[in-house]
C-alpha cells in the first residue's frame, strides 16, 4: 500500500497536463513585437518632425535673404536712378544674389535669388521708378 501511494503521489510542479507555459510564450512574444513595432513609430514620427521642422528653418533663412537682396536692390535704385546690374549680399545666415534690369521707361524688373541648404528662394519685382519716390508695382515668389 506505501508503495501505492508513493506512485499515486506527484508533486505539484510535475503537473504537465495544463501546457501554461506553452500558453503564456506566444502572449509574451506578441506583446513584445507590438512594442517594438509602436517604438519604432514613435521614433519615425519624431524623425520625420526633426527634419520637416529643419527645412522649414532653411526656408525662413533663405526667405530672409531674399528680402535683404530686394532691399539691397531697392536702396541701389533710390541712390542712383539708372542703376542696372547685380550684386550680392552676405549676412551671417548665407549669401544671396540679386539682378536690376530695365524694362523701358522707368520700369525696371528685380530679380532676387538665395539657396540654404535645400531651400531655395527667388523673388521677382516690378519697380517703377519717379524720383525720389519707387513704386512696387508687382512683388511675387517665383519658382526656379
Amino acid at each position: 500500500m506505501l508503495i501505492l501511494e508513493l506512485i499515486m503521489f506527484q508533486p505539484a510542479c510535475a503537473n504537465t497536463k495544463s501546457g501554461a507555459g506553452f500558453t503564456l510564450m506566444p502572449v509574451v512574444l506578441i506583446i513584445l513585437g507590438l512594442v517594438v513595432v509602436i517604438g519604432a513609430f514613435v521614433l519615425l514620427i519624431c524623425y520625420n518632425s526633426f527634419r520637416n521642422s529643419s527645412v522649414l528653418v532653411y526656408s525662413y533663412r533663405a526667405n530672409s535673404l531674399v528680402n535683404a537682396c530686394v532691399e539691397k536692390a531697392l536702396f541701389q535704385i533710390q541712390q542712383n536712378g539708372g542703376f542696372i546690374g547685380s550684386g550680392t549680399v552676405t549676412l551671417n545666415t548665407g549669401a544671396c544674389s540679386y539682378n536690376v534690369e530695365s524694362l523701358g521707361g522707368q520700369q525696371k524688373k528685380i530679380t532676387a535669388f538665395s539657396a540654404v541648404v535645400s531651400a531655395i528662394r527667388k523673388a521677382e519685382l516690378l519697380v517703377a521708378t519717379a524720383a525720389p519716390a519707387i513704386f512696387i508695382t508687382k512683388w511675387q515668389e517665383v519658382a526656379d
